[in-house]
């Protein structure tokens, strides 16, 4: 982010390359991260391991973002720069920023990435989904850890 902080989901995002998106399956397989050098490494604990499911609505985005991309080989970054190299974490809140101003998104505060993160696990709860499944979503060690930040919203 701006502030130089990275979080896990930041990191799990840039890391992503096309063969981790499923599009017949309709997932986004979790299976590494990006370091601040931009090298894949594993993820910071077993449980960030995990299958998220795509929204329909993103899993189209997605693809037509890989249609327009001159960087599609499985092995490609999802989330590349113009020349095909991984983004530079530094450049991914700044990016973000633009993003959600060019979209006309106003709203008191802040948005950021990791309020997209929220945002997920609220609407899976609002939908009536166990704990045990948001729980594996965000990549949580154990369904302790959603509830302690979510228990409000059951």
């Amino acid at each position: 982010m701006a502030s130089g902080l990275v979080t896990g989901t930041q990191r799990d995002a840039r890391g992503l390359t096309w063969a981790d998106i499923d599009h017949t399956a309709g997932l986004i397989r979790v299976h590494r991260q990006l370091t601040r050098h931009r090298q894949h490494c594993p993820l910071k604990t077993p449980a960030g391991r995990r299958e998220v499911v795509l929204a329909p609505a993103l899993g189209k985005a997605l693809r037509e973002q890989w249609l327009a991309s001159p960087h599609k080989r499985p092995g490609d970054f999802v989330f590349a720069t113009a020349d095909g190299r991984g983004l530079d974490y530094r450049d991914v809140g700044e990016g973000f920023q633009t993003a959600v101003t060019r979209a006309g998104i106003t709203a008191p505060g802040k948005l950021t990435l990791h309020s997209l993160r929220h945002g997920y696990a609220s609407l899976l709860i609002a939908n009536g989904l166990n704990v045990v499944f948001v729980s594996r979503q965000l990549g949580h060690a154990n369904p302790t850890v959603t509830l302690s930040t979510y228990a409000h919203l059951w």
